[in-house]
């Protein structure tokens, strides 16, 4: 009864401390992080699940890759029996070392097709992790731009509440007209409501980034945006003059070239079955008959017997007359291999039409920049001119709200098209494989 009272004291004593523990690291694990995108990239490189995924197809092609290495080298076995009988019983091991001179050309053929999808799977991993950048850093760029939206609207709501403070005292005074006065209100209202969407889609792009990298969707942890500049700078004007993508090192082509190896396999082994098979097979064990006990002593008693025994063996078998089933066989394996080839080179020429679509759309999102960049400029000087004129009487109260509407427009088009710019010169270093090295210095980059 005593034992049974300790055992189930240590028991809730032990699940008190489990629970705790469990909720230590939970709150741990929950604790809001500030991430900048070399941070984040950081972090998807270790906590994404498809990048996980493929990392560990890897590993396993690693490890059948040994395997198969391993084919060719001799393997040692041990056999132990135990008979019962009389009067001694008989008790018997064998040590077995079998060596596989010539498997038709099997083994050859399983380790090329192993190293083979080991390359393809390495070359898969850039492959994905370049895309997880691209489409990380594609996301992050929106994030930058809808926070840069709701900055110009909060200015300009800020704006147009003191204007909207002064318009109503005038209105109030009869100074001003009632249209006037429901214009500047219908306007300050139509802003509120930009805003609220705006701060929503910034909280479901958040959201969507930290799935991208791998952390709950319930997390606190919020983005370090980028900042637009005022104009062009010229660190951004350098990354326009890219006028064509370097293929030498995509990672989606070296997979492809692995596979096309891989899929020339296939055939192969079909025609090696035309070849007689050789299998060469050479043993040496030792056997001790007599009682169990005596079974491991090094000297035979009465009663046992002991004997080194070894032999060698070849095999042959060759296929005489099989109604044509090894030419159906290696033609259905050239079918196949057609199938995948040209399958393989529809990738590629997909590849190659994406590099030089990517190449136009960032020449033409460069010239739409920069002419939008000149725009927000001339937008902002007249506002100005508008405001001043304004305040001297000079101008109506229509003309200064509809300068200010045109300034934050022509701002807002500036800041989409500089992160356009941007996410169209990252997909290009996707294609290249060096968008990740890039992104990870990308404070320093601009």
């Amino acid at each position: 009864m005593n034992c049974r009272r300790i055992s189930t004291t240590h028991r809730r004593t032990f699940l008190g401390l489990t629970a705790l523990f469990h909720s230590l690291t939970s709150h741990a694990a929950s604790e809001p992080v500030s991430f900048t995108l070399s941070s984040a990239l950081e972090w998807a490189g270790e906590n994404a699940p498809i990048l996980q995924q493929v990392q560990a197809r890897k590993t396993r092609a690693e490890l059948e890759l040994t395997n198969s290495k391993t084919a060719f080298l001799p393997s040692l076995d041990l056999n132990t029996s135990q008979r019962v009988g009389s009067p001694n019983g008989a008790s018997s091991w064998a040590l077995r070392a079998t060596e596989t001179l010539w498997s038709n050309g099997t083994n050859y053929i399983t380790l090329k097709s192993a190293a083979a999808n080991r390359d393809a799977l390495e070359a898969e991993v850039v492959e994905v992790r370049e895309k997880l950048t691209a489409d990380l850093a594609a996301r992050w760029f929106d994030y930058s731009r809808t926070e840069a939206l709701i900055q110009i609207q909060t200015d300009q709501a800020s704006l147009i509440e003191s204007q909207f403070a002064v318009m109503k005292r005038q209105f109030e005074q009869g100074l001003k007209t009632r249209e006037d006065y429901q214009r500047i209100r219908a306007q300050l209202l139509r802003t509120r409501a930009e805003l609220v969407n705006l701060k929503t889609q910034r909280e479901q792009i958040r959201v969507d980034l930290l799935a991208l990298i791998g952390i709950p969707a319930a997390s606190l942890s919020q983005i370090e945006p980028a900042t637009p500049p005022i104009k062009p700078n010229p660190s951004w004007r350098n990354l326009l003059q890219k006028s064509d993508i370097t293929l030498e090192t995509n990672p989606t082509l070296a997979r492809l070239q692995a596979l096309r190896e891989q899929a020339t396999l296939s055939p192969l082994q079909a025609r090696f079955n035309y070849w007689p098979n050789l299998q060469i097979t050479a043993q040496a064990f030792h056997l001790q008959n007599g009682p169990f006990s005596q079974l491991l002593n090094a000297a035979p008693t009465i009663g046992t017997s002991s004997n080194l025994q070894w032999n060698a063996g070849i095999e042959l078998s060759w296929n005489l007359w099989d109604w044509g089933a090894l030419r159906r066989s290696i033609q259905a394996a050239d079918a196949t291999q057609s199938a995948t080839l040209a399958q393989l080179k529809q990738t590629e020429l997909n590849v190659k039409s994406q590099a030089r679509q990517t190449t136009l759309e960032l020449k033409r999102l460069a010239e739409e920049a920069l002419l939008q960049a000149e725009v927000a400029s001339m937008e902002e000087d007249n506002f100005r001119l508008v405001e001043d004129n304004y305040r001297r009487g000079r101008s109506s109260y229509l003309d200064l709200i509809t300068a200010l509407r045109d300034r934050a427009d022509a701002r807002a088009r500036w800041n989409a098209s500089y992160f356009a710019t941007l996410v169209a010169h990252v997909r290009i270093l996707q294609l290249e494989g060096g968008a990740y090295g890039w992104l990870l210095n990308f404070e320093k980059n601009l």
